[in-house]
């Protein structure tokens, strides 16, 4: 279970409304984040947290990251435990992206396949007709169309 060791201060009556909110969404973020990286859902862009992901999943916009330290130490604190955690190769923690690049390989490793066979049928056929032969012995190894 991970627990963020940082301190963030309560909220006061005496405090601006805008002071309350980045204290408010910095008590949410660092529930989601504990609880991401307890399950391994937090939402990842090449190793590294997706804070656009992350801001709108906790509801703040991506501002907040400059403007609210508060914020800006959670994320630090979260992405030196990602960079210490061993990765994996299960599917946790990967993002869309990774996994439409991986189905997209796997569509096109196999469209390879099937233009390899084709090729080597039409090439069998083409041998079967004798015009390799003759292309061969005439030097002229062009198809005919």
């Amino acid at each position: 279970m991970h627990k963020y060791p940082g301190k963030i201060p309560e909220i006061e009556r005496w405090m601006p409304a805008k002071l309350k909110d980045g204290i408010t969404h910095a008590f949410k973020l660092v529930t989601h984040v504990e609880e991401g990286l307890d399950s391994g859902s937090l939402p990842l862009y090449y190793g590294h947290l997706n804070r656009k992901k992350l801001a709108e999943d906790v509801g703040f916009g991506r501002s907040a990251y400059q403007q609210n330290p508060y914020i800006e130490n959670i994320v630090e604190w979260a992405e030196k435990l990602l960079r210490q955690k061993p990765q994996t190769g299960g599917t946790a923690g990967r993002t869309d992206r990774e996994r439409e690049l991986e189905n997209e390989n796997e569509r096109l490793k196999t469209r390879n396949i099937v233009l390899k066979t084709e090729l080597d049928e039409k090439s069998a056929e083409l041998h079967r007709l004798g015009y390799m032969e003759k292309a061969l012995e005439s030097g002229d190894a062009r198809l005919p169309w």
